[in-house]
């Protein structure tokens, strides 16, 4: 007989597990439903708020090069883009890369830059000796598809084309012998809608 009234309340805690989660289930669709481009945005870039990055400002991993860079785009009539440049090494070191990292972040195409993943960022430049590059494209609906795809290609190809000397790198030419440089090295990583423009 006890083991029928552990039956029957274990029965009875399931269902009401199951009727809890149902309405949360609810709940969360119709949020999802009504939710705004704005609600949206402000959510996602949580991480960038002021009090959330001078909480976060102890534990961030320092490196010694951190600046952005502006970049023109290939026709004068559209917005230039920046680059976040993170590199843990001297300028020296900085100049002479010989390989990379493209950034491109993730956010649905429409929030987050790479400060909301300065982090992650901070460590791959620590743990991988060479520049990390991230690219802050612009977002839909104000730049509407497939804007952000255009503009990190631009981005891509300007580093092609320069040797890296658009983002503050040697370029073609070695600065302590004057000789030619072999192409740089790109790997191209992005999580989400970074790793939908990436591929």
């Amino acid at each position: 007989s006890s083991d029928r009234e552990g039956e029957r309340g274990g029965r009875a805690k399931s269902s009401v597990q199951r009727s809890l989660t149902a309405d949360a289930g609810c709940q969360v669709r119709r949020i999802r439903a009504c939710i705004t481009l704005e609600q949206m945005r402000v959510s996602w870039n949580k991480t960038e708020t002021p009090i959330i990055r001078a909480l976060t400002f102890i534990n961030r991993p320092r490196v010694a090069v951190q600046r952005r860079v502006t970049l023109m785009r290939s026709d004068s009539n559209l917005p230039s883009v920046g680059v976040e440049v993170l590199f843990n090494g001297s300028e020296e070191a900085f100049a002479s890369s010989t390989r990379c990292l493209l950034h491109v972040h993730g956010g649905g195409f429409v929030s987050m830059t790479p400060k909301g993943h300065d982090d992650y960022l901070r460590h791959w430049a620590i743990q991988t000796g060479v520049p990390v590059f991230s690219i802050d494209y612009k977002k839909a609906p104000e730049f509407p598809y497939p804007y952000a795809i255009e503009e990190c290609f631009d981005v891509y190809r300007q580093i092609r084309e320069t040797n890296g000397g658009c983002l503050g790198l040697e370029g073609w030419t070695n600065t302590a012998d004057g000789t030619s440089k072999a192409p740089l090295h790109i790997v191209g990583i992005g999580d989400s809608a970074g790793g939908n423009i990436v591929t």
